[in-house]
């Protein structure tokens, strides 16, 4: 009797993972005919006014312009010198390949692009325009390449500062600012948004816009040493700042900051700190001017 019921078993068990394969093949033939009748009653892959781009586009008449021309007019347009350019796009490029039947933007064109989006004031679809692409294809350059050079060069080049680093920080905040012991200065940012679907008043902040919360510190010469992107645009920035793996640092002692030193020109000795608005907390490495 027990051996009958197992064969019974095992049969259904096969016969349901059969139907289970052929649905999910019968899925599959219903997403493929789709996406052909889509591609099928595309009007064309690159709109006809878009297909000189490469003559008549900014990207020519003017990117390239300044790079091989104007030196001066090429930093103003990216913030980035033409070595630092080139070096970037060395770095970045083997990571933008595509691999497609489809004739694809060049790897300067798409880093080329997100650079002046970065560094302008321009929105995405005006700077599209001008630069002759579809909209949505540079929502996708601009996300994929910021993706590749976080994931790249994001490890390198924003590294905790070590004890020297942080020394050499004071001593810039001294020379430029007058500020003692000074090892960087901290601020939340909030950067605009559209709300997000099903987030209710999440991402709501006082100013009465949707945001998310950029939190960060700097050195004397404007240059971030830390960041951290993506909390709610609701919360406080002390709230922020008590989430974050380096806000904690702080308030654990745990960040690698330099024993105190003298004060210049006395004997006093005062611990390395970081300056933030009154909303932050006070502590013996974080220093808040008086509320009000």
């Amino acid at each position: 009797m027990a051996r009958w019921i197992c064969v019974i078993l095992l049969f259904m068990l096969t016969t349901l993972t059969t139907l289970f394969c052929l649905w999910n093949m019968h899925l599959l033939q219903i997403y493929i005919k789709k996406q052909k009748r889509k591609y099928q009653n595309r009007r064309w892959w690159v709109r006809p006014c878009n297909r000189r781009r490469y003559i008549e586009g900014s990207f020519t008449v003017v990117f390239l312009k300044y790079k091989y021309t104007d030196h001066e007019k090429f930093f103003n347009l990216t913030r980035l010198t033409v070595d630092l350019f080139d070096e970037l796009l060395e770095i970045v490029g083997p990571h933008l390949q595509k691999a497609s039947y489809r004739e694809f933007l060049s790897l300067e064109f798409r880093l080329a692009f997100t650079i002046c989006y970065l560094a302008s004031e321009n929105s995405l679809p005006s700077l599209a325009n001008y630069w002759q692409i579809g909209k949505s294809t540079a929502y996708n350059i601009v996300q994929e390449t910021c993706r590749v050079i976080s994931n790249t060069i994001g490890a390198t080049y924003l590294l905790p500062p070590n004890q020297q680093e942080y020394r050499e920080i004071a001593d810039k905040f001294w020379q430029r600012w007058n500020l003692p012991n000074c090892i960087g200065a901290l601020d939340g940012k909030h950067i605009r948004i559209q709300c997000p679907a099903n987030t209710g008043s999440q991402f709501f902040n006082y100013k009465q816009y949707f945001s998310i919360v950029l939190m960060a510190t700097c050195d004397a010469n404007y240059c971030f040493t830390s960041i951290h992107i993506g909390d709610y645009g609701s919360l406080s920035d002390s709230s922020v700042f008590s989430a974050t793996e380096f806000g904690q640092a702080v308030e654990n002692d745990t960040l690698n900051i330099p024993p105190p030193s003298p004060l210049p020109g006395t004997n006093i000795m005062i611990p390395y700190y970081f300056v933030g608005d009154e909303i932050f907390p006070l502590h013996h490495n974080l220093m808040r001017p008086y509320s009000k």
